[in-house]
């Protein structure tokens, strides 16, 4: 028997466990990446959700500063870094379908409040 024989195969064997552990460091490494990067997005998700609704509050209140307030609030928001994809889709569609009804709704009823009403013309133009 060649006495490299054994040697040889100690260090193959070496080489074969070195290997292993560092492929499976890299895994792990990779799936704690992952699993970060869900962390952080899921946080996004969550403060933008939270800033979303409360300045909500103000895009459809009655006073007129807070509504504008509220509105360019949005716009900033919908601009922002934690803003994704989904969340812009949603911000399009509250824009779409919900706030440019609302807002025309307003301004008709700002005019309407804005005509002076005029006065009955009761006892008007008659002799008594």
């Amino acid at each position: 028997m060649n006495p490299w024989l054994p040697v040889a195969a100690a260090l193959l064997a070496a080489v074969c466990t070195a290997g292993g552990a560092l492929l499976g460091a890299r895994m792990n490494t990779g799936a704690g990446d992952r699993a970060t990067e869900q962390r952080e997005a899921q946080g996004r998700r969550e403060e933008w959700s939270k800033r979303f609704l409360e300045i909500l509050a103000y895009a459809v209140d009655e006073s007129p500063r807070k509504r504008t307030a509220g509105l360019e609030l949005l716009a900033a928001l919908a601009d922002s870094e934690l803003a994704g994809p989904d969340e812009r889709k949603l911000m399009y569609a509250l824009t779409d379908r919900v706030l440019n009804p609302l807002l025309r709704e307003i301004e008709k009823d700002d005019l309407a409040s804005a005509t002076p009403e005029l006065p009955d013309d009761e006892g008007r133009g008659r002799d008594d």
